[in-house]
């Protein structure tokens, strides 16, 4: 039987890497080991978090929010909630705050959202709006202010860069967001189900 190994490493440098990589190359083959290697490559300086947001008002108005992190490290992570009587739009909002309250703050952040609203109101919209003391052009209150407060903090301390996607397009995060933002909300469907009373039969209306 053949097995096949990969070994990953990490080096302070591109040369000391070349280095580390030549010398275990030249240690396997000493020992009789047919042993190959790619090229050195640098380890991603961008944490990328994919969100997505959604609700329901058919189903009591219940919504789901969720975001995916590709860290530097390589490692990846994933993370949905739900909520009852939302909006759609409270739902982007809170993926992006659930991701970005859970980073560690340095590294550059890429944020791919397919909300509009999201992208454009947190870098171009809040200006004006803290500017004009939270109302609108048209002197109306912000909607969802209270979401709009936290994340427009954590865009001031993070290094975050927008990227705005269409959404259900084949972006394989984006998808995986929406379908962790589906099972949130069918999870949620299921508890409030089991938590509701049993009908007694003797006392149904005929």
């Amino acid at each position: 039987m053949k097995c096949q190994v990969q070994i990953h490493f990490e080096a302070d440098d591109l040369m000391a890497a070349d280095a580390i990589r030549l010398a275990i190359l030249s240690t396997l083959r000493e020992n009789g080991v047919s042993a190959t290697s790619g090229t050195v490559e640098e380890a991603p300086s961008t944490v990328v978090v994919h969100t997505d947001g959604g609700c329901d008002r058919n189903r009591n108005g219940i919504g789901a929010w969720a975001y995916t992190v590709h860290h530097v490290d390589g490692t990846y992570t994933e993370q949905a909630g739900y909520e009852w009587d939302t909006t759609n739009n409270r739902m982007e909002l809170m993926a992006v705050i659930n991701a970005l309250s859970e980073l560690e703050i340095g590294p550059q952040v890429t944020v791919v959202s397919d909300s509009e609203y999201v992208v454009k109101g947190t870098t171009v919209w809040s200006r004006n709006w803290v500017r004009n003391g939270w109302k609108t052009a048209s002197g109306q209150p912000v909607i969802n202010r209270d979401l709009w407060e936290p994340l427009i903090k954590l865009y001031q301390v993070h290094n975050v860069k927008f990227e705005l996607v269409r959404g259900h397009t084949g972006n394989t995060f984006n998808e995986r967001c929406d379908q962790l933002c589906t099972e949130a909300m069918t999870f949620a469907q299921k508890q409030m189900l089991q938590s509701a009373p049993s009908l007694d039969p003797s006392n149904a209306p005929l």
